[in-house]
């Protein structure tokens, strides 16, 4: 059976500038190419999800629907397969939009916008009984927290994305799989036994080119160290690492080659390669 798995949490338009440098304030700079894509961690794990062969719904809250970045987000989603019913519309703002500046190097500058009253609202789906598995971020916890709690009930497995620094870790809601990203983790600096221990399950972190590292059900520690390859663009590369590795926990993989196989898959992303369907 294809598994369905539901992600929760953010999405956003990105508007993506390929740029020869990061330029400093007061002046112009010509772009090299410009993309108009899917963004935000949710939306992004939803289209990775489709793309390796999965079905997948997002659960999100957009700006109003006549809006023109929620118009052409909504078309871009679709494209790729996933699910919007359970997604809403919030009237009189413009859906959450990031323009994005990308060197040849890497090196990128991010400006976003999410309105208050977005951020705050929530979503939730009308049938989770449905899912396989159920991914989120940290960037919409007030729908997140609600969500995770329908599935509690229900036993089904969870996965969250912490990529954003919390002052109070107490505020990140519990779940089976718990995946920091390096500059989130760096916040609290706990090891990752005392994570384990907050979170139970498993607990992670990822940082681009180094060794993944994680703690399995069992407490042993495991490294992966991601091929080194020629990337053309790293935004969304953690979302489709992410969207690998619980395709392959639904498809019940062993986690270590679900690793290897997420990380192989980031790669791919990175250098604009097609992923490969697993399904």
């Amino acid at each position: 059976m294809i598994p369905h798995i539901l992600t929760v949490g953010h999405a956003c338009l990105d508007i993506i500038h390929m740029v020869p440098k990061i330029p400093k304030s007061n002046t112009k700079i010509a772009t090299t190419d410009l993309n108009i894509t899917i963004g935000g961690n949710a939306a992004n794990a939803a289209a990775a999800l489709c793309d390796l062969g999965a079905k997948a719904d997002l659960c999100t809250v957009f700006g109003t629907d006549g809006h023109p970045f929620t118009r052409i987000l909504l078309a871009l989603l679709r494209a790729r397969n996933v699910g919007t019913d359970d997604c809403r519309y919030q009237d009189n703002t413009a859906s959450s939009s990031s323009t994005i500046m990308v060197t040849p190097d890497g090196e990128r500058a991010i400006m976003n916008w999410k309105a208050d009253s977005i951020r705050d609202a929530i979503s939730v789906p009308q049938d989770i009984s449905k899912y396989a598995m159920v991914m989120a971020d940290t960037y919409r916890l007030p729908m997140v927290n609600q969500v995770f709690a329908m599935t509690r009930e229900r036993n089904i497995p969870t996965m969250l994305d912490v990529d954003i620094p919390f002052k109070d870790i107490n505020e990140i809601p519990n779940a089976d799989h718990v995946w920091f990203s390096q500059e989130a983790w760096a916040t609290h600096r706990m090891s990752l036994e005392e994570l384990q221990g907050k979170f139970g399950g498993i607990v992670g972190i990822t940082d681009g080119y180094r060794p993944v590292v994680w703690l399995d059900h069992n407490g042993q520690k495991h490294y992966m160290t991601p091929p080194r390859v020629d990337a053309k663009n790293t935004l969304g590369a953690g979302d489709v690492f992410r969207a690998r590795l619980a395709l392959g926990i639904c498809l019940k993989e062993d986690l270590i080659y679900s690793v290897e196989r997420a990380c192989y898959a980031a790669c791919d992303h990175i250098t604009n390669n097609e992923l490969t369907k697993i399904i």
